[in-house]
């Protein structure tokens, strides 16, 4: 599984791979003294790319794996929330208690206004790593605060004692642990996609020892040894790479 910014990466390693392939059919002819484009430098690069780039779509598997899971853990969180509001209203709690939890209810499902409703909806990782917490306050992060805070105060009141076991105390504990779970995943699965993305730049873009003045320098060698107007470089000069608008060096 890739994402469509991904492709270009896998699209240079290929032009390497085709570089690769010239170069060696140039058989002995091929024998420049700069270490950096020799066939063995060549072939690591090559290898060390496309193990870079493999890594890059390993991680954004991951990270969609999680980011679903978290979406499904925290679906249902406005309904149960409503439901609590409910359970409170029908025990023996003080009248007094109740609006604390209508406030934390409220700010939980983004009800800034009543037309407003929650929406929690799973996003690439690239959005994920940029979003902006919205005035309705539902990013996921301030989600488990306010359900963190409804439970707390759940938990401080004994007379809030539901026989219904979704609404249990200890239940809703573990929803909570669990939903703070999910989303440590997917901040952990993007720290790791981070790292990935990194050390494939660093591998391929990197502006002196990348994939980019690697082909330069490959093609002035051959055009030095060969000509200008040679077969062999016309072979080498139309290979063109393309460095990603963005790269995370």
């Amino acid at each position: 599984m890739t994402s469509t910014t991904e492709t270009g990466h896998g699209k240079n390693v290929t032009l390497l791979e085709q570089v690769l392939s010239i170069c060696t059919g140039f058989g002995t002819d091929y024998a420049p003294v700069k270490v950096f484009i020799t066939l063995p430098s060549i072939t690591t690069k090559h290898t060390e790319s496309a193990d870079a780039v493999l890594q890059v779509q390993n991680k954004y598997a991951a990270i969609v794996i999680k980011v679903d899971k978290r979406s499904a853990e925290f679906q249902d969180i406005s309904e149960l929330a409503t439901k609590i509001k409910n359970a409170v209203i029908a025990s023996d709690a003080p009248n007094e208690f109740l609006p604390n939890i209508v406030e934390f209810v409220r700010k939980l499902q983004g009800k800034r206004a009543k037309t407003v409703k929650l929406q929690i909806t799973p996003t690439t990782p690239e959005a994920e790593a940029h979003k902006k917490i919205s005035v309705s306050q539902l990013s996921y992060d301030m989600i488990i605060n306010h359900f963190s805070q409804i439970v707390e105060l759940l938990s401080a009141q004994t007379l809030y004692n539901p026989n219904e076991d979704e609404l249990k105390v200890i239940t809703l504990k573990e929803k909570l642990n669990k939903m703070k779970a999910a989303n440590t995943a997917v901040m952990a699965a993007n720290t790791d996609l981070g790292k990935a993305r990194n050390e494939r730049d660093k591998i391929m873009y990197h502006p002196e020892t990348g994939i980019i003045p690697m082909a330069n320098d490959i093609k002035a060698y051959v055009k030095s040894k060969f000509g200008g107007v040679s077969a062999q470089f016309k072979m080498l000069s139309k290979i063109q790479f393309k460095k990603p608008k963005k790269v995370f060096i």
